[in-house]
């Protein structure tokens, strides 16, 4: 089993799930981005109390909107500023790793010119970060795992790593799971996991859905052991009754 496992607080009831099975948590408070700006305070004391039911955290960076391959430089601009602010946040809470969007838009963005602008984003956005952060990069609509591994290897920066979210691979690729496992091996260092049918990113429960758990789980401590993951659903005690059945957790 991985290092450290996560929920999202995607669900309401994560934190104290957290706190009872000695998990850690992805803080999504800050998904949208404006939730940085208006009514900070309340979002900010959300954030505040769920870290006082965990002691390991991954923030998960606002991505609606925010475009690192933009063509037009306002957006990029925007974009950056957004993603730096989020950086900002996570070091505000003693926070080193923070999950962010490629941004890849298939039929929108050719690869290549994908690569030209995300990676040189990336690594300006890294300029703006201590030596420790880790920057997870999560494949979202992209369609094969080899546009991300393209796209760490340009950043030329270790701390720009991989978030594999098994459910979008699942709806967005005809490349198997397994596949992208093996492809982002040396690179994979946190995994979105939740489960659907292969129609649409439902995020369900691992074992509701069609991608293949609980096997997919030895395949992962075989190939990637030191990567840490999130079971990134709605329903965390969906999720938790699950994990209980497979004996992750007690």
């Amino acid at each position: 089993m991985p290092n450290q496992m996560y929920l999202s607080t995607l669900s309401p009831d994560a934190p104290a799930l957290a706190e009872a099975h000695a998990l850690g948590l992805e803080l999504d408070q800050f998904c949208t981005a404006v939730n940085m700006d208006e009514n900070f305070a309340f979002w900010d004391a959300s954030v505040r109390s769920d870290m006082e039911r965990a002691s390991e955290f991954v923030l998960h960076a606002p991505f609606a909107e925010l475009t690192p391959c933009a063509i037009d430089p306002m957006i990029r601009d925007v974009s950056m500023r957004r993603l730096v602010q989020a950086g900002a946040l996570c070091l505000r809470y003693g926070i080193r790793r923070m999950v962010v969007h490629s941004g890849f838009m298939p039929r929108v963005y050719f690869p290549e010119w994908y690569l030209d602008q995300a990676a040189p984003f990336f690594r300006e956005l890294l300029g703006t970060l201590p030596n420790d952060f880790e920057l997870l990069i999560e494949n979202v609509l992209d369609p094969e795992p080899k546009l991300l591994s393209d796209l760490i290897e340009r950043i030329e920066d270790n701390r720009a790593r991989v978030c594999l979210d098994v459910g979008h691979a699942f709806v967005t690729s005809e490349i198997p799971v397994r596949g992208w496992i093996d492809a982002l091996a040396p690179m994979l260092r946190h995994l979105h996991l939740h489960d659907n049918d292969g129609t649409f990113d439902f995020h369900l429960p691992p074992g509701d859905g069609k991608i293949g758990f609980p096997e997919l789980f030895d395949f992962l401590d075989e190939r990637v052991p030191a990567a840490t993951w999130t079971f990134e659903c709605p329903d965390a005690s969906g999720c938790i009754r699950k994990l209980v059945s497979f004996g992750l957790i007690e």
